[in-house]
Formats: structure tokens, sequence, C-alpha cells
């Protein structure tokens, strides 16, 4: 539109809205957004133990002070690495009393995540599943909020951005790395829950779903399966928590 009033834009949006371009999004419920919101006050209380750590190492590296390889705890190493140096313990130990506030508040979090994960039939079916823990299955939980948003299962990988784009034009037709679209944060957790399956699981429960992965990644490569594995995996846990089951190991 040439002329950019009120009256022209609302006819605007009002024609997007009519041909179908803009589409209704799903607003949370209450629950979904202060479960989110735990989720990311943890995330971020577990970021900053980590970026306070590494700031210390770096620190004392310029230093050329590093810290021993024994098996203490962190806090123990770094007062032995300063001792001798008051001039460094005044810049380093106020450091590491901020690490441990940060681990106090993290650990505090992690309580009452662990507690919603008790309390919720959903995420206790969940939970079932062989890699996915408390974390993976509060955060699918708090993202998804409603299973009947999703007509299919398979439409929740391509909803967190676990499936592969695609571009078509003429006769060229391939797909590319995966789209990385949607939540980052439920993305992240369903890697890390397949990275453990096909990783940390033995043999047991969930073995059909390892063997598949194995195979995958004899094919490709190990990163390559796990986002495949991860994939499948939200299938399932949709899956799951739609149909009110539980994960059951597969017959050979």
């Amino acid at each position: 539109m040439h002329n950019k009033t009120d009256a022209n834009d609302a006819a605007m949006l009002a024609e997007l809205a009519r041909t179908g371009f803009y589409r209704q999004i799903v607003v949370k419920s209450p629950l979904a957004q202060k479960r989110r919101a735990l989720l990311r006050a943890r995330e971020v209380a577990i970021k900053s133990r980590m970026n306070v750590e590494n700031t210390i190492r770096g620190l004392l590296a310029s230093f050329g002070v590093r810290l021993s390889k024994q098996r203490n705890t962190f806090e123990q190493r770094v007062q032995e690495a300063v001792i001798g140096a008051p001039m460094l313990a005044e810049t380093i130990l106020p450091l590491l009393r901020l690490r441990t506030e940060a681990m106090r508040q993290a650990s505090q979090l992690s309580k009452v995540m662990l507690s919603y994960a008790r309390q919720d039939e959903a995420c206790q079916r969940l939970m079932t599943i062989p890699g996915v823990g408390a974390v993976s299955a509060v955060t699918f939980v708090a993202t998804i909020d409603d299973p009947d948003r999703f007509r299919r299962s398979r439409s929740v990988g391509a909803y967190i951005g676990l499936t592969s784009r695609r571009y078509q034009s003429g006769e060229m037709d391939y797909g590319g790395r995966i789209s990385r679209r949607g939540d980052r944060m439920l993305r992240t957790v369903l890697y890390e829950a397949a990275n453990s399956l096909l990783c940390r699981v033995k043999s047991g429960k969930g073995q059909h779903l390892k063997d598949w992965a194995l195979a995958l990644k004899q094919r490709t490569s190990h990163k390559k399966a796990v986002v495949a594995l991860a994939r499948k995996l939200s299938v399932i846990m949709h899956t799951l928590w739609r149909d009110g089951t539980v994960f059951e190991m597969k017959e050979a």
C-alpha cells in the first residue's frame, strides 16, 4: 500500500488473515508457562556456574596457574591454587563464592522441577522411556502443553526443528540439515536424552531403539544418528502421552 494509515494496516491484516497467510497460534496454559519459566531459570543458574568456572580457569591460566587434576572438588583445587598469592585470591575467591551460590540456586530449582515430575502423571509415563529423565519429561510436557494440538505424532519432530530442510526448484530436489525451527530448549534436551540412550543405556529395555540408532550410526555419523533418535523419541513421547500408555520393551 502506498499510504500507510491505520485503516490501510487493518485492511491488510484482515486480508492476510482471510487468505490463510497468518495462522492461529496456540497460547500455552498458565501451568505450562510457569514450568517453562522454572526450566529457564534452572538453565540460567547452571550456565552461570559453568561461566564462572570457565572464567576462573581462564584467569588462573593467564597467571600461569593451572588447576591440579586430583580428585578433589573444584572449590578445593581453586583454593589450593591461590595459596601464597593473596592478590590473586582477592579476585578468584569472590568468583568462587558466586559459583557456590549459583550451584545452590540450581539445586533448589531442580528440586522444584523434580516435584513437578513426580506429581504429573504424563511425566511419569514419559519417564518409562529409556534415556528420558525428569528434565526431558517436564520440558516436553511444558512445551507441547496439549497433546491434541497435533493430529499426528510425527508432526512433533517438525514442530521442534528435528526434521531436515528441503530445497526444490525445477530439477533440483534435495534435503539439507535439520531446520532447527521451534523450541531450542526442548530440542536440546531431546538430543541429550537420545545421546544418553545411545551411549549410556545398557542392553535391556529400549534395546531395539538403540540397535536402530547404532545401525544408522554405521551408515552416517554419530550426531546424525542421535538427531534421528531424538526425533523418534519425540514421536514416541507424544504417542504415549496422547494414548495414556507406558513404554514397553519390544519383543525380539
